[in-house]
């Protein structure tokens, strides 16, 4: 029997060979790397690094700020040049503070003289040292330079006894001072002298050589010598022993 079944031709083996890709769009993988042109320097950045340099930080900033942001944006040049120019901005920044401190420390330094030498000019009495009166007085009559043998035992005493100030004394008079209004009562008036006479003594012993071991003592008045007089007398004490033993030197 007869087949209609023609032998099969095969399809010949024919040696593997790879094909060549087909030519494929964009690949972010393979393509090439194009170096882009580089843009310009952004003019806020050399702004700001020119603004800072000589000091005038309040454009500077806000300049460097822009910049930043705009080169952020455009990839332009120049983000070194407006770090720079914030840089320089801070470091000027940070000297005009410490000016500034040391400004404010000045002033209050000269605030400080200029309250001691307004405190001394309400002063009474001149400044002149040891006096070498003796005896009993009022303590009305002080006056800076008197040594006193021992002191009020309250504000109602109206007699002291002076020595010479050669020899030991418990305390000696530095000077007077003004006290102002209507009499404000016992506190008030033990508080306002005690400030005056503070401030008005550390004026006139500033370069003394016994500052350091001297305490303040104030007199100050009653209703009656307030009203009359207005004064009180600034005394120092040895705070490191029960007496004086020379006058203090000015």
């Amino acid at each position: 029997m007869q087949s209609n079944d023609r032998p099969s031709q095969g399809i010949p083996n024919l040696p593997y060979e790879s094909m060549p890709p087909e030519p494929s769009g964009y690949s972010q993988a393979s393509a090439p790397y194009m170096p882009q042109r580089p843009g310009k320097t952004n003019g806020f950045a050399i702004a700001t690094l020119v603004l800072g340099l000589i000091g005038v930080c309040f454009l500077a900033i806000p300049f460097g700020i822009v910049a930043l942001v705009q080169i952020k944006s455009t990839r332009q040049q120049g983000k070194g040049l407006a770090i720079a120019g914030l840089a320089a901005s801070a470091v000027w920044l940070l000297g005009a503070s410490a000016g500034s401190v040391a400004s404010t420390i000045d002033a209050d330094r000269s605030d400080l003289r200029g309250t001691a030498e307004s405190v001394a000019s309400t002063t009474v009495g001149d400044r002149g040292g040891p006096r070498a009166t003796v005896g009993t007085t009022s303590i009305d009559n002080l006056s800076p330079g008197d040594c006193l043998m021992s002191t009020p035992a309250d504000a109602r005493v109206t007699h002291v006894t002076l020595v010479r100030c050669d020899e030991p004394h418990y305390a000696e008079v530095i000077t007077e001072v003004r006290l102002s209004g209507p009499w404000p009562g016992t506190a008030q008036a033990f508080q306002q002298s005690e400030h005056l006479c503070m401030d008005a003594t550390m004026a006139i012993l500033a370069n003394s050589t016994m500052l350091d071991q001297l305490r303040n003592l104030v007199l100050y008045p009653d209703q009656t010598r307030w009203t009359l007089k207005g004064t009180a007398t600034c005394l120092v004490i040895n705070g490191y022993g029960p007496h004086l033993t020379i006058a203090v030197p000015r």
